[in-house]
Protein backbone atom coordinates (compact mmCIF):
# COMPACT_ATOMS: atom_id res chain seq x y z
CA UNK A 1 0.00 0.00 0.00
CA UNK A 2 1.38 3.41 -0.95
CA UNK A 3 1.81 6.23 1.55
CA UNK A 4 -1.03 8.15 -0.10
CA UNK A 5 -3.36 5.14 0.12
CA UNK A 6 -2.46 4.66 3.80
CA UNK A 7 -3.12 8.35 4.48
CA UNK A 8 -6.51 8.16 2.78
CA UNK A 9 -7.45 5.01 4.68
CA UNK A 10 -6.49 6.54 8.04
CA UNK A 11 -8.48 9.69 7.19
CA UNK A 12 -11.52 7.57 6.32
CA UNK A 13 -11.19 5.70 9.63
CA UNK A 14 -10.93 8.97 11.56
CA UNK A 15 -14.16 10.16 9.94
CA UNK A 16 -15.85 7.04 11.33
CA UNK A 17 -14.91 7.98 14.90
CA UNK A 18 -18.05 10.13 15.14
CA UNK A 19 -20.17 6.98 14.69
CA UNK A 20 -22.01 6.51 18.02
CA UNK A 21 -22.16 2.70 17.65
CA UNK A 22 -19.54 1.31 20.05
CA UNK A 23 -19.08 -1.87 17.97
CA UNK A 24 -18.15 0.21 14.94
CA UNK A 25 -15.69 2.18 17.05
CA UNK A 26 -14.01 -1.01 18.34
CA UNK A 27 -13.47 -2.22 14.76
CA UNK A 28 -12.15 1.19 13.68
CA UNK A 29 -9.77 1.29 16.65
CA UNK A 30 -8.41 -2.18 15.84
CA UNK A 31 -7.72 -1.16 12.24
CA UNK A 32 -6.02 2.08 13.28
CA UNK A 33 -3.84 0.34 15.86
CA UNK A 34 -2.70 -2.07 13.14
CA UNK A 35 -0.93 0.85 11.41
CA UNK A 36 1.50 1.04 14.33
CA UNK A 37 2.95 3.92 16.41
CA UNK A 38 4.11 5.77 13.29
CA UNK A 39 0.65 7.30 12.86
CA UNK A 40 0.57 8.89 16.35
CA UNK A 41 1.78 12.36 15.18
CA UNK A 42 -0.94 12.39 12.51
CA UNK A 43 -3.62 11.41 15.05
CA UNK A 44 -2.40 14.08 17.46
CA UNK A 45 -2.70 16.65 14.68
CA UNK A 46 -6.26 15.50 13.93
CA UNK A 47 -7.12 15.68 17.64
CA UNK A 48 -6.07 19.34 17.69
CA UNK A 49 -8.25 20.17 14.69
CA UNK A 50 -11.41 18.37 15.82
CA UNK A 51 -14.38 20.15 17.43
CA UNK A 52 -16.09 16.87 18.29
CA UNK A 53 -15.67 15.78 21.92
CA UNK A 54 -16.48 12.19 20.99
CA UNK A 55 -13.86 12.14 18.24
CA UNK A 56 -11.28 13.77 20.48
CA UNK A 57 -11.85 11.25 23.28
CA UNK A 58 -11.60 8.32 20.90
CA UNK A 59 -8.48 9.69 19.24
CA UNK A 60 -6.85 10.04 22.67
CA UNK A 61 -7.80 6.45 23.45
CA UNK A 62 -6.25 5.19 20.22
CA UNK A 63 -3.11 7.29 20.68
CA UNK A 64 -2.68 5.88 24.19
CA UNK A 65 -3.16 2.34 22.90
CA UNK A 66 -0.53 2.86 20.19
CA UNK A 67 1.92 4.34 22.68
CA UNK A 68 1.38 1.36 24.99
CA UNK A 69 2.08 -1.03 22.11
CA UNK A 70 5.27 0.88 21.30
CA UNK A 71 6.46 0.58 24.91
CA UNK A 72 5.68 -3.14 24.87
CA UNK A 73 7.77 -3.59 21.71
CA UNK A 74 10.67 -1.59 23.15
CA UNK A 75 10.64 -3.56 26.42
CA UNK A 76 10.50 -6.86 24.54
CA UNK A 77 13.54 -5.90 22.48
CA UNK A 78 15.38 -4.67 25.57
CA UNK A 79 14.60 -7.81 27.59
CA UNK A 80 15.76 -10.16 24.85
CA UNK A 81 18.69 -8.27 23.37
CA UNK A 82 19.91 -5.37 25.51
CA UNK A 83 19.08 -6.10 29.12
CA UNK A 84 22.62 -5.66 30.44
CA UNK A 85 21.89 -1.90 30.57
CA UNK A 86 19.41 -1.49 33.44
CA UNK A 87 19.16 2.28 32.87
CA UNK A 88 17.93 1.83 29.29
CA UNK A 89 15.12 -0.47 30.42
CA UNK A 90 14.23 1.87 33.26
CA UNK A 91 13.94 4.78 30.81
CA UNK A 92 11.49 2.80 28.67
CA UNK A 93 9.22 2.17 31.67
CA UNK A 94 9.38 5.86 32.58
CA UNK A 95 7.69 6.71 29.29
CA UNK A 96 4.53 5.01 30.56
CA UNK A 97 3.56 8.19 32.41
CA UNK A 98 6.07 10.64 30.87
CA UNK A 99 5.25 10.27 27.17
CA UNK A 100 7.52 13.15 26.15
CA UNK A 101 10.44 12.20 28.37
CA UNK A 102 13.56 13.90 27.02
CA UNK A 103 16.33 11.31 27.16
CA UNK A 104 18.94 13.98 26.44
CA UNK A 105 17.91 15.92 29.56
CA UNK A 106 18.00 12.79 31.74
CA UNK A 107 21.37 11.76 30.28
CA UNK A 108 22.74 15.22 31.12
CA UNK A 109 21.58 14.88 34.75
CA UNK A 110 23.04 11.37 34.98
CA UNK A 111 26.37 12.46 33.48
CA UNK A 112 26.56 15.39 35.90
CA UNK A 113 26.39 13.01 38.87
CA UNK A 114 28.80 10.61 37.18
CA UNK A 115 31.40 13.34 36.62
CA UNK A 116 31.18 14.33 40.28
CA UNK A 117 31.94 10.74 41.28
CA UNK A 118 34.80 10.40 38.77
CA UNK A 119 36.44 13.50 40.25
CA UNK A 120 36.87 11.70 43.59
CA UNK A 121 37.61 8.15 42.35
CA UNK A 122 41.04 6.67 41.72
CA UNK A 123 42.40 3.18 41.11
CA UNK A 124 43.95 2.76 44.56
CA UNK A 125 40.63 2.94 46.42
CA UNK A 126 39.29 -0.20 48.09
CA UNK A 127 35.70 -1.36 47.38
CA UNK A 128 34.52 0.17 50.65
CA UNK A 129 36.21 3.46 49.81
CA UNK A 130 34.60 3.52 46.35
CA UNK A 131 31.17 3.07 47.92
CA UNK A 132 31.88 5.86 50.39
CA UNK A 133 32.64 8.13 47.42
CA UNK A 134 29.39 7.13 45.69
CA UNK A 135 27.44 7.66 48.90
CA UNK A 136 29.02 11.07 49.46
CA UNK A 137 28.14 12.29 45.95
CA UNK A 138 24.62 10.84 45.85
CA UNK A 139 23.41 11.52 49.38
CA UNK A 140 25.46 14.52 50.53
CA UNK A 141 26.34 16.47 47.39
CA UNK A 142 23.18 15.77 45.36
CA UNK A 143 21.00 15.18 48.44
CA UNK A 144 19.08 12.11 47.27
CA UNK A 145 16.74 10.65 49.88
CA UNK A 146 14.18 7.89 50.21
CA UNK A 147 10.58 8.94 49.69
CA UNK A 148 8.53 8.94 52.89
CA UNK A 149 5.31 10.51 51.58
CA UNK A 150 2.40 8.18 50.60
CA UNK A 151 1.20 11.00 48.33
CA UNK A 152 4.25 10.54 46.11
CA UNK A 153 4.44 6.74 46.29
CA UNK A 154 3.91 6.20 42.55
CA UNK A 155 5.94 9.21 41.42
CA UNK A 156 8.89 8.11 43.57
CA UNK A 157 9.48 5.21 41.14
CA UNK A 158 9.97 7.51 38.17
CA UNK A 159 13.05 9.41 37.08
CA UNK A 160 11.37 12.83 36.81
CA UNK A 161 10.56 12.87 40.52
CA UNK A 162 13.90 11.26 41.36
CA UNK A 163 16.00 13.91 39.63
CA UNK A 164 13.86 16.99 40.24
CA UNK A 165 12.84 16.30 43.85
CA UNK A 166 15.84 14.14 44.85
CA UNK A 167 13.37 11.68 46.37
CA UNK A 168 12.98 8.08 45.29
CA UNK A 169 11.83 4.62 46.23
CA UNK A 170 14.34 1.91 47.14
CA UNK A 171 14.02 0.67 43.55
CA UNK A 172 14.45 3.96 41.70
CA UNK A 173 17.35 4.97 43.95
CA UNK A 174 18.79 1.46 43.63
CA UNK A 175 18.57 1.44 39.83
CA UNK A 176 20.28 4.84 39.70
CA UNK A 177 22.97 3.65 42.12
CA UNK A 178 23.76 0.40 40.27
CA UNK A 179 23.63 2.06 36.81
CA UNK A 180 25.98 4.77 38.01
CA UNK A 181 28.35 2.28 39.65
CA UNK A 182 28.45 -0.06 36.65
CA UNK A 183 29.09 2.85 34.27
CA UNK A 184 32.20 3.55 36.36
CA UNK A 185 33.41 -0.04 36.35
CA UNK A 186 32.20 -0.80 39.89
CA UNK A 187 30.50 -4.24 40.18
CA UNK A 188 27.29 -3.31 42.04
CA UNK A 189 24.11 -5.29 41.32
CA UNK A 190 20.50 -5.28 42.54
CA UNK A 191 18.69 -7.87 44.67
CA UNK A 192 14.90 -7.99 45.01
CA UNK A 193 13.96 -8.86 48.58
CA UNK A 194 10.36 -9.24 49.80
CA UNK A 195 9.07 -5.66 50.16
CA UNK A 196 12.57 -4.26 49.75
CA UNK A 197 15.40 -3.73 47.28
CA UNK A 198 19.11 -3.79 48.10
CA UNK A 199 22.43 -3.79 46.28
CA UNK A 200 25.42 -6.14 46.36
CA UNK A 201 29.07 -5.32 45.74
CA UNK A 202 30.45 -8.39 43.95
CA UNK A 203 33.90 -9.93 44.24
CA UNK A 204 35.15 -8.89 40.80
CA UNK A 205 37.39 -6.28 39.22
CA UNK A 206 34.69 -4.85 36.93
CA UNK A 207 31.01 -5.40 35.96
CA UNK A 208 29.96 -8.24 33.66
CA UNK A 209 28.58 -11.78 33.76
CA UNK A 210 31.60 -12.97 35.74
CA UNK A 211 30.84 -10.32 38.37
CA UNK A 212 27.15 -11.24 38.57
CA UNK A 213 28.07 -14.86 39.22
CA UNK A 214 30.85 -14.19 41.73
CA UNK A 215 30.51 -14.01 45.51
CA UNK A 216 29.18 -11.00 47.40
CA UNK A 217 31.67 -8.80 49.25
CA UNK A 218 29.01 -6.81 51.10
CA UNK A 219 25.52 -5.33 50.72
CA UNK A 220 24.30 -1.74 50.32
CA UNK A 221 20.97 -0.17 51.28
CA UNK A 222 20.22 2.49 48.61
CA UNK A 223 17.27 4.02 50.45
CA UNK A 224 19.22 4.59 53.69
CA UNK A 225 22.12 6.69 52.40
CA UNK A 226 24.02 3.68 51.04
CA UNK A 227 24.46 1.98 54.43
CA UNK A 228 26.75 -1.06 54.16
CA UNK A 229 25.71 -4.32 55.84
CA UNK A 230 26.32 -8.09 55.78
CA UNK A 231 24.49 -11.32 55.05
CA UNK A 232 23.56 -11.53 58.73
CA UNK A 233 21.17 -8.58 58.41
CA UNK A 234 19.39 -10.22 55.45
CA UNK A 235 18.95 -13.44 57.43
CA UNK A 236 17.49 -11.46 60.33
CA UNK A 237 15.16 -9.56 58.00
CA UNK A 238 13.89 -12.75 56.34
CA UNK A 239 13.27 -14.43 59.68
CA UNK A 240 11.37 -11.43 61.03
CA UNK A 241 9.23 -11.29 57.88
CA UNK A 242 8.77 -15.11 57.96
CA UNK A 243 10.32 -15.81 54.56
CA UNK A 244 12.40 -18.81 53.53
CA UNK A 245 16.16 -18.41 53.15
CA UNK A 246 15.94 -18.47 49.37
CA UNK A 247 19.31 -18.19 47.60
CA UNK A 248 17.80 -15.53 45.30
CA UNK A 249 17.58 -13.18 48.30
CA UNK A 250 21.36 -13.14 48.69
CA UNK A 251 22.58 -12.93 45.08
CA UNK A 252 21.90 -10.51 42.19
CA UNK A 253 18.57 -10.58 40.39
CA UNK A 254 18.55 -10.24 36.61
CA UNK A 255 17.77 -6.81 35.21
CA UNK A 256 14.40 -7.94 33.78
CA UNK A 257 13.51 -9.32 37.24
CA UNK A 258 14.36 -5.97 38.81
CA UNK A 259 12.19 -4.04 36.37
CA UNK A 260 9.34 -6.53 36.82
CA UNK A 261 9.49 -5.84 40.53
CA UNK A 262 9.50 -2.09 39.87
CA UNK A 263 6.36 -2.45 37.74
CA UNK A 264 4.69 -4.60 40.43
CA UNK A 265 5.34 -1.93 43.06
CA UNK A 266 3.86 0.76 40.80
CA UNK A 267 0.85 -1.51 40.22
CA UNK A 268 0.39 -1.73 43.98
CA UNK A 269 0.26 2.07 44.12
CA UNK A 270 -2.44 2.17 41.46
CA UNK A 271 -4.34 -0.67 43.19
CA UNK A 272 -4.47 1.42 46.35
CA UNK A 273 -5.99 4.25 44.29
CA UNK A 274 -8.42 1.86 42.61
CA UNK A 275 -7.06 2.64 39.13
CA UNK A 276 -7.62 -0.74 37.54
CA UNK A 277 -6.99 0.36 33.97
CA UNK A 278 -3.43 1.38 34.85
CA UNK A 279 -2.94 -1.90 36.73
CA UNK A 280 -3.99 -3.88 33.64
CA UNK A 281 -1.79 -1.83 31.31
CA UNK A 282 1.25 -2.31 33.55
CA UNK A 283 0.56 -6.03 33.72
CA UNK A 284 0.66 -6.06 29.93
CA UNK A 285 3.99 -4.22 29.91
CA UNK A 286 5.38 -6.55 32.57
CA UNK A 287 4.74 -9.51 30.26
CA UNK A 288 7.19 -7.96 27.78
CA UNK A 289 9.98 -8.64 30.28
CA UNK A 290 9.55 -12.39 30.08
CA UNK A 291 12.63 -13.83 28.39
CA UNK A 292 12.16 -16.63 25.88
CA UNK A 293 13.21 -20.03 27.32
CA UNK A 294 15.95 -20.29 24.68
CA UNK A 295 17.38 -16.92 25.76
CA UNK A 296 17.37 -18.03 29.41
CA UNK A 297 19.26 -21.19 28.47
CA UNK A 298 21.82 -19.14 26.57
CA UNK A 299 22.37 -16.95 29.64
CA UNK A 300 22.98 -20.04 31.78
CA UNK A 301 25.47 -21.37 29.27
CA UNK A 302 27.29 -18.01 29.15
CA UNK A 303 27.49 -17.95 32.93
Amino acid sequence: MSEKQSHNQIKALIDLLDEPDEKVYVQVRQQMVSFGPEIVPYLEDEWGKSDSQLRQNRLLNIIHKLQLEELYQQLTIWANFGNKDIWEGYMIINRYIFKDLKKETIDKEFDHIRRDVIFELHDQLTPLQKIRVLNHILYEVHRFKGNTSPEYFIKSYFVDHLFHKQRGSALSLGVLYMALAQSLGIPVYGITLPRHFILAYMDADFPGEAARNSEVKFYINPVYRGTIFTRREIVRYLRQSEHDMNRAFFYPSTNPEILKRLIEDIQMGYENRDKQEEVRELEYLKNALNLDPEDENEEEEDA
